[in-house]
C-alpha cells in the first residue's frame, strides 16, 4: 500500500512540474568563462582598485577591480557568467557570444568569445584598433554604431533622406591622417548616396584620447576636402560624461572627419603601411610633399607603448627636401621571429628640428620560405644536373639581389 501511495506521490508531482512548465525543471544557468591577465594604459600597469566592466551583448555582466598579486602588478580576475534563460535581460554569457570590455576614459580594442567553462589570459590595454560597420542608413530615427563598451561610437540620422548602404570606419587610439593635433578616434563615413544629402552626425572620444593640451570644450568636427580641413561646427557638446560626444548637423559631404579644438595641422605624409614578407617585415611610407622635410627615424617596439628602439642607424634623408613632389619610401626589417607582432612608429623631423610621430602600426611576421631557390622554376631543378648551370643559377641570384637593392627610395636594412 506505501509503494503504491509513493508511486502516485511521484507522479503527481512529476504532473505538477509539467503544469508549471520548463521552470520547475530548468538547472542553474553552468560554470562561467574564467578570465584573467594585465590591464595597461598608455604603456604603464594600473593602480590597485581600478575597475573593469565585462560585457556581453553590449550589457555590462559583471565588473572586477585590479589587484596585485604577489610581485605581479596590475592584475586582474573574474568569472564572467554564464546568462540565465529563466530571467528576461541579459546575466551572461552564451556560447559563441563576445566578452568586451570597458574602463572609464579609456577604449579597449580587446575580445575574447564567451566559453562555458573555458580558463582564459587575455591582457588590456589601449592600443590602437579598428571598428568597421556596414548598414543601410535612412529615415528620420538614429543609427548608432556602439563602442566595446555598450557606450554609442557614432550616431549618424539621415534627416529623412536615404543614405543607402554606407560604410563606415573608426580607427581608435591612434593619430589621424593629415590631422596631428586631433584627437586619437578618427571617423571615415561613406555612404552610397551622397550627394544632396544633409545628415546630423554626433562624435564619441574618450578624455584619454585628447593630445595634451587640448581641450574637449572647444572642440569641433573637421571634413577634409581633399585638399585641406572644412570646419564643421559643434552644435552640441557633451565633455561632462566620459566618452564625450560633439554633434554637428547639415552634414552634406562625407569620407573623412576629426575632432580638433583647433583646425588640425596638415602634414606631408600619406600613408604608413606595414607587409610581411618571407622572414621578414617591409614597412613603407609615402609623402604628399617635402617642403620642409628633412629627414625620418623608424622605431620599433614588441608592444603597443614600447619602449621603442630606433632601427636606422642614420637619419633616413627626405628624397626631395624643399620640393612640393612626394616620395615612396621602403625599410625591410629582417630581424624578426615568425608569428611575433611588432609595432612601428615613424618619426618626421622637419628643418626646423620639430618631430612629428605616426602610428604605431602592427604587422604580424610571417614564416620564411624553406626552399627560396623554388622562385626561379625550372633553373632550381635543372642546376644539380649540369654543372654550367649552378654557375648560371649563382651569378643570376647576384644579379637580381643587386637589382633588388638598387632603388633610390629603398632604405633597407642589411
Amino acid at each position: 500500500m506505501k509503494k503504491r501511495l509513493g508511486l502516485w506521490i511521484g507522479f503527481l508531482g512529476l504532473l505538477a512540474m509539467l503544469a508549471l512548465g520548463e521552470k520547475a525543471l530548468a538547472g542553474p544557468p553552468g560554470l562561467p568563462h574564467w578570465l584573467w591577465g594585465t590591464v595597461t594604459l598608455d604603456g604603464l600597469l594600473v593602480d590597485d582598485g581600478t575597475p573593469v566592466q565585462m560585457l556581453t551583448q553590449g550589457v555590462n555582466v559583471i565588473t572586477t577591480t585590479v589587484l596585485t598579486a604577489g610581485s605581479d602588478a596590475g592584475l586582474y580576475s573574474v568569472g564572467v557568467p554564464a546568462d540565465d534563460p529563466d530571467r528576461p535581460g541579459v546575466q551572461g554569457g552564451v556560447n559563441g557570444t563576445l566578452i568586451e570590455f570597458g574602463i572609464s576614459g579609456y577604449e579597449i580594442g580587446q575580445t575574447v568569445t564567451w566559453t562555458q567553462g573555458q580558463v582564459l589570459r587575455r591582457d588590456l590595454h589601449n592600443g590602437p584598433f579598428t571598428y568597421t560597420f556596414v548598414d543601410t542608413i535612412n529615415g528620420e530615427s538614429d543609427s548608432v554604431f556602439p563602442a566595446h563598451d555598450g557606450n554609442p561610437g557614432l550616431i549618424i540620422n539621415a534627416n529623412g533622406v536615404d543614405l543607402g548602404a554606407t560604410s563606415l570606419q573608426i580607427n581608435a587610439n591612434q593619430e589621424c591622417v593629415n590631422a596631428q593635433n586631433a584627437v586619437h578616434r578618427c571617423f571615415q563615413i561613406n555612404p552610397t548616396n551622397a550627394a544632396g544629402r544633409n545628415a546630423t552626425v554626433t562624435f564619441f572620444f574618450y578624455s584619454s584620447q585628447i593630445p595634451v593640451g587640448h581641450s574637449c570644450e572647444a572642440m569641433n568636427a573637421y571634413h577634409w576636402n581633399g585638399s585641406s580641413w572644412q570646419l564643421l561646427a559643434a552644435e552640441l557638446r557633451d565633455c561632462e560624461h566620459d566618452p564625450h560626444s560633439l554633434r554637428v548637423s547639415d552634414v552634406t559631404d562625407f569620407s573623412q572627419f576629426v575632432l580638433a579644438d583647433t583646425i588640425p595641422a596638415a602634414v606631408t605624409l600619406l600613408t604608413f603601411l606595414g607587409i610581411p614578407e618571407e622572414g621578414a617585415i617591409s614597412i613603407t611610407w609615402e609623402t604628399a610633399t617635402e617642403l620642409d622635410n628633412l629627414g625620418f627615424n623608424l622605431y620599433r617596439s614588441e608592444i603597443p607603448f614600447g619602449p621603442w628602439g630606433q632601427l636606422n642607424p642614420e637619419l633616413i634623408p627626405a628624397q626631395y627636401p624643399g620640393s612640393i613632389l612626394g616620395a615612396v619610401y621602403e625599410w625591410l626589417d629582417t630581424d624578426v621571429i615568425p608569428a611575433n607582432a611588432y609595432y612601428y612608429r615613424l618619426e618626421a623631423i622637419d628643418i626646423h628640428g620639430v618631430s612629428t610621430f605616426y602610428g604605431p602600426i602592427s604587422v604580424t611576421a610571417t614564416d620564411p620560405a624553406a626552399v627560396t631557390l623554388l622562385d626561379f622554376g625550372s633553373f632550381s631543378g635543372l642546376t644539380p644536373l649540369v654543372p654550367g648551370l649552378i654557375l648560371l643559377s649563382g651569378v643570376l641570384l647576384l644579379l637580381f639581389a643587386r637589382w633588388k637593392g638598387n632603388c633610390l627610395n629603398c632604405h633597407r636594412k642589411v
